[in-house]
């Protein structure tokens, strides 16, 4: 499987993103996008494991000689989709990488305040739909965070989290994600 560690997509270089970094050890193809199906939809937490592991190993090679964050968001679900699915698969990755690394997960600052199904949706739509999806429930106090997804397709979800971040001080934002969409990745 190729690393699309720290690369950007042909969006990312050919646009400002409201990130600094982003770290992404797998393509969205077999064997990972099954392991990433059974986790989200079927509940096999059994593969969180080993994708934790390998985002884990990508983290520890890119912060070598830099500063790592200092908090982690997990994207938040709506409230409905928490309750259909009974966790948030950004949570899980969140709380298995804050234990190898010992930095805090501040799952409780930001709210979606509505369900956004981005499956099948073109890129300007994606970006409509995202629109003012977050609210703040608390300043997470910090200037550098670190926002984690399963899945990065297009960027408008955690661009979208980014520009509501950054309203309230923070500097620095880095994504971490298990996986990105083939259609967005460059080598």
């Amino acid at each position: 499987m190729p690393e699309a560690n720290s690369l950007f997509c042909r969006q990312c270089q050919k646009y400002e993103r409201p990130f600094n970094d982003c770290i992404i050890p797998f393509t969205y193809e077999p064997p990972v996008s099954n392991m990433l199906k059974q986790l989200k939809y079927g509940g096999r937490l059994i593969y969180l494991r080993p994708l934790v592991s390998r985002l884990a190993d990508s983290l520890e090679n890119h912060y070598q000689d830099k500063e790592w964050p200092q908090a982690i968001i997990p994207v938040p679900l709506h409230w409905w989709r928490l309750r259909k699915r009974g966790f948030n698969q950004s949570n899980l990755i969140a709380r298995s990488i804050s234990k190898t690394t010992g930095i805090p997960v501040l799952s409780n600052c930001i709210k979606k305040r509505r369900a956004t199904p981005q499956r099948g949706l073109a890129l300007s739509e994606r970006k409509r739909n995202t629109k003012n999806i977050f609210s703040l429930k608390r300043a997470p106090g910090v200037k550098h965070v670190a926002i984690v997804d399963d899945v990065m397709t297009t960027g408008s979800t955690v661009e979208e989290l980014c520009r509501t971040l950054k309203k309230t001080g923070v500097q620095t934002l880095d994504i971490w994600c298990l996986v990105r969409t083939p259609a967005h990745y460059t080598v």
